[in-house]
């Protein structure tokens, strides 16, 4: 186990019985004509993620997606969750909210100095649907 990793995170470890296949969301030809709602929970991972959806999310008539933005796997990993925002809101104007929190996201800001408390959040950010016409 990775150190500073909890028991969650546990699987992440390279295994030598195997490997885990891996499929972009793009690359499940989703309809295009529906809504997409994701649950990221992928360590550090999730601009990763959500590049490899872009064209789904772009296509969506509207998205939600949700992801936990973690102190200490930012420490590990170097992935800095107002990325994800940022990418998400430069695909198509956005709102977010956190889990437990008032605070109103700067997106010019680093994510955890902007938070009264610095602890695990989640995050969902979310579009409006489009209509017919537009």
């Amino acid at each position: 186990m990775p150190v500073g990793s909890d028991t969650d995170g546990a699987y992440i470890v390279p295994a030598d019985e195997g490997t885990i296949e891996v499929t972009a969301v793009d690359d499940l030809s989703l309809p295009g004509d529906l809504g997409l709602v994701l649950k990221i929970d992928v360590e550090g991972s999730e601009l990763a993620s959500l590049r490899g959806a872009e064209k789904t999310l772009r296509a969506a008539p509207f998205f939600v997606v949700l992801f936990e933005a973690h102190p200490d796997v930012m420490k590990r990993t170097g992935h800095v969750p107002i990325e994800c925002i940022r990418f998400l809101d430069a695909l198509r104007p956005c709102r977010w909210m956190l889990s437990s929190s008032d605070t109103k996201l700067d997106l010019t800001q680093p994510f955890f100095p902007q938070l009264e408390a610095v602890v695990k959040r989640d995050v969902i950010v979310y579009t409006i649907p489009r209509t017919a016409a537009g």
